[in-house]
């Protein structure tokens, strides 16, 4: 919460007690967002609980601050070098590899694909990868 201290929320959510649930998870996914932290426009360091909100009266104007937080990054790229322990090959690496994973979940799991060079086999080589 205080990172988000001086910053403008991404949106000003307006509108009635039982909809807010609903109007907050629609610009979550709208945006790409991990998830939301929603905020009293007078107290914007205290979050609100939404389900207390739910229970204000139907009639009541509801006027809530969204930040919407991108906790994790949509795509993964990745390389890396394994060094070569007995000198077959002249600059020292044995393997490269190459990944690009992307998110499938909210809360960080990746699935990719890697490929691969084997310098003292000289094989190529192909596989998935998951990361969480």
């Amino acid at each position: 919460m205080r990172r988000l201290q001086g910053l403008p929320p991404t949106i000003v959510i307006k509108t009635v007690p039982y909809e807010v649930e609903k109007v907050v998870t629609q610009y979550v996914k709208s945006s790409g967002a991990d998830f939301a932290i929603v905020t009293d426009p007078a107290n914007p360091t205290k979050q609100v609980d939404l389900k207390e909100v739910t229970k204000l009266p139907a009639t009541t104007d509801v006027t809530l601050n969204q930040y919407n937080v991108f906790a994790y990054k949509k795509i993964l790229r990745d390389i890396t070098i394994y060094p070569s322990f007995n000198g077959i090959t002249p600059s020292g690496v044995s393997e490269v590899d190459i990944g690009v994973s992307r998110k499938i979940t909210n809360n960080g799991v990746y699935l990719g694909a890697v490929a691969g060079y084997e310098f003292e086999s000289r094989k190529i080589k192909a596989g998935l990868r998951v990361t969480y």
